[in-house]
């Protein structure tokens, strides 16, 4: 198999982790309270999140394997898992300053 395509899917995962960052990062800046929940909820998402270049190189490596591109699929969809329960967390946590800022 050609390198482009290799390069190609690490410059995949290269765009897909610089999406989660720039969201993480907007996310985080909204939070007024941090609680164990939070911080549990965002080290599931930096979990999933540093298991993608491990993907993206197996994948790479073994010329697109079925079984690879799957992997790489499942640890995207377990990173989307992995944001929305820290976004969740989140929304629990502050869910009292919310209210606080209606009045």
């Amino acid at each position: 198999m050609p390198l482009r395509f290799v390069f190609l899917s690490y410059v995949i995962s290269f765009v897909n982790l610089g999406i989660y960052w720039a969201n993480h990062h907007h996310l985080i800046h909204t939070v007024s309270r941090v609680n164990s929940s939070i911080i549990w909820a965002n080290l599931l998402l930096l979990f999933f999140l540093s298991l993608m270049p491990f993907a993206t190189a197996w994948m790479g490596e073994s010329h697109f394997q079925p079984l690879t591109v799957a992997v790489y699929a499942v640890l995207a969809n377990l990173s989307g898992v992995g944001y929305y329960v820290l976004l969740v967390a989140i929304r629990r946590s502050n869910r009292i300053m919310q209210s606080w800022s209606l009045l």
